[in-house]
């Protein structure tokens, strides 16, 4: 008997050396975080356990080749001319695309603006394209253990519903799987959210052969999320959408509930919804019935911001532009004025 396991892991080995050596050859390698070395180390490290992903430090935007990206050490975009402005009332905007302000110049991005308008407040721009709630939760965390804010927005839109809802991948401009951290409940009824270092296989970033198994599970578990959620067969069934409602709305009471425990403010403001289906239905981002924390509706009126008026390059495809970004602020400056009225922008 011993004899045989010797000989069975011998084969093992053998198996998996003849492996390497052939996806060496075909020149496979081991993925890697696309994050720049340009960002400090708790940065660096947060990308690669805990998002997944962060954002490129300095580049031409794909939407508007007139506008250059330019993002701090920290991983902020630059939302003001003075990175360390001191005040005694921070602001975190947290999101997607949308807060970041793909195809928009800094100075007209949101976070930029209400820096202009109010400067006794510092608003930073922690918006990551491709982003969803989990990894915008994740975040929340991390700047409340590192950060020192006095409030936090969420900036939501539709779009988010899904994309935290169940294990599934994306792929980077260099054909790359990024893992996109989730949530959902186990089977005892247990809800976590997952980071990035959650899914890691053993051996995975030393051995061809297990990354090359991880990518097929990748590329698997993409195709199935696809197909059962971004397809849209999700709007047509009750059940399932009711289960990812549910779920995108227990990351947000998560976020508010963690703020709560660090004595931090919090509130979702909805930058754009679902303009084509019902306004009553809880898709509708101001109509969720399971959220618990505060809301503030910055959506455009009868869904302009779907509008080429109001996009990059008037292209329907491309991101809100500088004048959703205005409406925005404006929206979210009202807000700002009534809840803390000793920083109103009227006594600046």
């Amino acid at each position: 008997m011993k004899n045989f396991i010797l000989r069975l892991l011998a084969c093992i080995c053998l198996a998996l050396l003849t492996a390497e050596i052939y996806l060496a050859v075909q020149g496979a390698e081991i993925s890697r975080f696309g994050y720049s070395d340009y960002f400090d180390k708790p940065e660096r490290d947060f990308i690669e356990n805990i998002a997944g992903w962060g954002a490129n430090d300095y580049y031409r935007d794909g939407e508007d080749p007139d506008v250059f990206i330019k993002l701090w050490k920290n991983g902020a975009r630059e939302s003001r001319m003075n990175e360390d402005k001191k005040t005694d009332f921070r602001v975190a905007f947290v999101g997607c695309s949308y807060t970041f302000g793909c195809g928009v110049k800094a100075e007209d991005t949101m976070a930029w603006r209400l820096n202009d308008k109010y400067p006794n407040v510092t608003f930073d721009n922690w918006g990551i394209l491709g982003w969803g709630p989990a990894q915008i939760y994740l975040r929340i965390k991390y700047l409340l253990e590192n950060g020192g804010y006095s409030l936090i927005v969420y900036n939501a839109m539709a779009d988010h519903l899904c994309r935290s809802y169940g294990p599934h991948y994306l792929t980077d401009a260099h054909g790359q799987m990024l893992f996109c951290p989730y949530a959902d409940w186990d089977c005892f009824g247990r809800f976590k959210i997952y980071s990035a270092r959650d899914i890691l296989w053993p051996f995975q970033n030393c051995l061809l052969t297990v990354n090359e198994l991880q990518r097929d599970a990748q590329a698997y578990k993409t195709r199935r999320f696809r197909d059962k959620y971004i397809g849209g067969s999700i709007f047509s069934d009750p059940d399932k959408l009711d289960r990812c409602v549910r779920c995108y709305s227990e990351i947000c009471n998560r976020m508010y509930a963690l703020c709560l425990e660090n004595n931090t403010d919090f509130v979702m403001c909805s930058l754009e919804g679902f303009y084509e289906v019902d306004p009553g239905t809880i898709v509708n981002m101001n109509c969720n019935p399971y959220i618990r924390c505060e809301t503030i509706n910055a959506e455009t009126p009868d869904g302009l911001s779907h509008t080429p008026e109001y996009r990059v390059g008037n292209n329907i495809s491309f991101h809100p532009n500088g004048k959703a970004h205005a409406y925005w602020a404006e929206a979210f400056s009202r807000w700002f004025d009534e809840k803390y009225p000793d920083f109103s922008s009227a006594e600046q």
